[in-house]
């Protein structure tokens, strides 16, 4: 007998309407997203993904042509304020879910920052056609109006917008920037990610060793956000999430971190440093050697320290004299074959290093276990490791 789940309580409630392009584009700010003022505006998770000129061009083409150019998602704002007067006062306005881009690419034609094969702007006709195009608008509106339900609106439209694709597809880091905290929406966010972007960037470390700094949910902040939520959570949680696969991270994003998740962090993420700290003292940077990014990508060491560390500590780790001796143990290891490795790309460059690695290290591993980064790989590079520095050192 088949079960059947309850439905769930609807958060958002959707309906169709159709706008004018020329009312979008008159109150459409798409470049101070929360803080903008305008109608029309893009949500603090929304992404600064421009366009090729050839790409506008052929959108706007298509509006001139009466073709379809795809619907637009929004969502419907109502704040409720006091003025200066005391008077109460209502702003409605609406956030970008899904078509920011192309109303972008609409936004620049109509401020004249490019022409098309037909005209620019200020033809007549073409304006005339061009702000009178009808764009098919689904909106998507509160159902309820609870204290609090905002933020919970919030948060189902940061979800929402992790299973939206506009054409481009979304990135780990552009699904990882919803899930940042917002003030503004009393949004909490993910414990984890919001763990992320503050230890990333409040410790120096993290840029002198592993490259990673200032990271965020706008613009060139988010292109590493996937890579430092690997690092983090790999350190914290073990080397099943020791990589840059969103979906892979669903379980933790929501889970509220503990005194015992951090401490387990903190003594991981040291223990690493340290090593490296040792690799470079032992074998020190040449002139233009890319060594934090030997350490960013946990494929290639991280990863398998990680996966070194939880699997003699898949629980607590208590900082006694048998952790000292893994420690001194640890660091010898990943100094020897990360020095031995480096020195192959002296001689070789980084990919006569890799064939080294691969042949040497992991001759009895397939494809798949020299390379890919889910716990199963990590966990075979680092017995192969293990056994490899027990022969040669």
């Amino acid at each position: 007998m088949s079960t059947v789940s309850n439905l769930p309580e609807r958060i958002l409630q959707r309906n169709a309407e159709v706008h004018l392009l020329r009312d979008i584009l008159d109150s459409f700010d798409p470049t101070l997203f929360e803080k903008a003022k305008s109608k029309y505006r893009k949500p603090s998770y929304q992404r600064e993904l421009g366009k090729s000129l050839s790409w506008n061009k052929s959108l706007i083409h298509s509006i001139l042509q009466g073709k379809a150019i795809g619907g637009i998602v929004m969502s419907k704002w109502i704040k409720q304020s006091t003025g200066e007067d005391g008077e109460p006062t209502v702003d409605i306005y609406y956030n970008i879910e899904d078509g920011g881009t192309r109303l972008g690419a609409c936004k620049k034609f109509n401020d004249d920052e490019f022409k098309t094969d037909y005209g620019d702007i200020k033809h007549p006709d073409i304006k005339d056609r061009f702000l009178n195009y009808p764009v098919a608008v689904e909106i998507l509106e509160k159902v309820s109006t609870k204290r609090g339900s905002d933020r919970i609106y919030f948060g189902e439209l940061c979800e929402n917008f992790s299973l939206l694709q506009e054409g481009t597809a979304l990135t780990a880091s552009d699904r990882y920037a919803a899930n940042v905290a917002d003030p503004e929406f009393n949004f909490d966010g993910s414990p984890t990610v919001n763990f992320t972007i503050a230890q990333i960037n409040s410790y120096p470390h993290f840029k002198s060793y592993f490259g990673l700094s200032d990271v965020g949910p706008r613009g060139a902040n988010r292109k590493k956000l996937a890579t430092s939520v690997a690092l983090v959570s790999g350190m914290m949680f073990g080397p099943q999430f020791a990589n840059s696969q969103y979906f892979l991270h669903v379980p933790i994003l929501r889970k509220e971190l503990n005194e015992y998740d951090k401490t387990k962090f903190t003594i991981v993420k040291q223990l690493i440093v340290q090593t490296i700290k040792n690799i470079e003292l032992t074998l020190p940077k040449w002139k233009n050697e890319r060594f934090t990014g030997y350490f960013a990508n946990c494929a290639k060491f991280t990863g398998l320290m990680i996966a070194d560390i939880h699997n003699q500590y898949p629980d607590e780790i208590v900082q006694n004299d048998d952790f000292k001796t893994f420690a001194t143990e640890f660091n010898t290891r990943w100094t020897l074959i990360v020095n031995r490795w480096r020195g192959q790309v002296q001689l070789g460059g980084s990919k006569g290093a890799d064939e080294w690695l691969e042949t040497e290290v992991y001759p009895g591993l397939d494809k798949a276990n020299k390379r890919n980064c889910l716990e199963a790989n990590l966990k075979k590079r680092m017995f192969a490791v293990r056994n490899w520095t027990l022969e040669n050192m």
